[in-house]
């Protein structure tokens, strides 16, 4: 049985969920939801059956404001686990960054949990080789 339950979104989520609703043609905004949830869901899954050395790439996005938080987050890692780091400056004030990673899973899954969970990160995406 499904339960019902509620969630606070700002207004540029809202607008960009009745963006999606309309071009892919989703029956209500409780459809996008689950969508996105199934993909974050799979997501975890993957990345938390990983052991041993890996080899990946995060891609993550943050407004220029919050560099630090970035770096921050970055830094709780081993030193020598993140090969490269690349910095771009996206428009909007906006700044992807692209960490080459080399290392034990379980810090590539601690980095991806906490750039996840931070409301200051505006997305993450893991490749594992």
């Amino acid at each position: 049985m499904a339960e019902i339950i509620s969630i606070s979104l700002n207004k540029e989520m809202i607008e960009q969920m009745n963006i999606i609703q309309k071009e892919m043609s989703f029956s209500g905004r409780s459809e996008i939801v689950r969508a996105g949830l199934r993909n974050l869901i799979e997501e975890y899954n993957s990345l938390h059956a990983l052991s041993g050395i890996v080899e990946g790439t995060l891609i993550v996005t943050h407004k220029e404001e919050f560099n630090d938080e970035f770096s921050k987050i970055k830094h709780t890692a081993p030193h020598d686990s993140v090969k490269t780091h690349l910095h771009h400056e996206l428009s909007n004030h906006l700044c992807m960054e692209v960490l080459l990673f080399r290392g034990d899973s379980k810090y590539l899954q601690d980095l991806y949990k906490r750039f996840t969970s931070s409301r200051k990160i505006e997305s993450v995406k893991v490749v594992v080789y």
